[in-house]
């Protein structure tokens, strides 16, 4: 089954388009989970217990996991391990190198691990992005336009694609280039949701391509923004903070499945008045 496919099952089974963004802090964890001998496996497990009939997919940042060396990658597989079948995983790791490394990068996210799809960046261009086109049924997703303060830096300079081609920003570049790609493999695009106007004109350039949109919640990303944008769009809102890390104490399931449920029917509430 591809990605696109087990995404739009997951969406009609539990009706959500939220992506739990598995970004644990291994500081800050809850006491309740650090006397055991994986805390950060655990506590991610216990995470997508509480949250796996609400979600479309979980993205995991690899960064979390890779900073505390070999236990922190027994973490990320025990994280893994504990993700339903039917649910997509988008490892967060913003890959971009020479063909013979990302073939590498590749070969870890979707062999070793058993991602459904990566986050990359496309700046090296296609030749750092191909050998992730060759997994079939996986789907890499593009940085288009990120949800950082200084995403304008690069991602809003004026380009041509060549002599005779109109200026646009390069963030539309990338749209269209990813829409070229994806005909060859599944891509999709990063779009952050505290550029709803950004979000417009990329959709208006790749209307097929899938969206993964972060920025909700503690970077100001509005939900109502959004999602008039989106309603025949293939999409999923990420949210990790203000979901897992939703409770400290013995109710921090119970807290995190709440704030996904309420993420969950704002969406749906939006998109049935769109």
């Amino acid at each position: 089954m591809g990605f696109i496919e087990k995404y739009r099952n997951i969406v009609s089974k539990n009706k959500s388009h939220v992506c739990v963004g598995l970004d644990s802090d291994f500081d800050k964890l809850p006491q309740t989970v650090r006397q055991f001998p994986d805390p950060q496996g655990l506590f991610n497990n216990l995470i997508i217990e509480a949250t796996r009939d609400y979600v479309s997919a979980y993205k995991i940042n690899i960064a979390f996991y890779e900073c505390r060396g070999a236990v922190g990658w027994m973490s990320l597989e025990a994280t893994m391990k504990g993700i339903p079948e039917d649910i997509p995983v988008i490892i967060d790791a913003k890959r971009g190198d020479i063909g013979n490394t990302s073939k590498k990068y590749a070969q870890a996210i979707y062999e070793q691990l058993g991602a459904d799809a990566v986050t990359l960046n496309p700046y090296m261009g296609i030749d750092a992005v191909q050998p992730f086109l060759e997994y079939d049924g996986k789907c890499a997703f593009i940085l288009c336009h990120t949800t950082n303060p200084s995403s304008a830096e690069f991602q809003h300079a004026m380009v041509k694609e060549d002599d005779s081609a109109a200026v646009q920003p390069l963030f539309e570049l990338v749209a269209r280039r990813a829409a070229e790609w994806n005909k060859t493999g599944c891509c999709g695009l990063v779009v952050g949701a505290n550029f709803p106007e950004e979000i417009s004109r990329i959709i208006k350039i790749a209307p097929e391509l899938p969206l993964l949109i972060p920025g909700i919640g503690a970077q100001k990303g509005s939900v109502r923004d959004v999602v008039t944008n989106l309603r025949d769009t293939d999409f999923m809102i990420n949210s990790s903070r203000n979901i897992i890390f939703a409770g400290e104490g013995e109710d921090f399931q119970q807290e995190a499945a709440s704030q996904a449920v309420a993420l969950r029917d704002i969406i749906n509430d939006l998109l049935e008045r769109a």
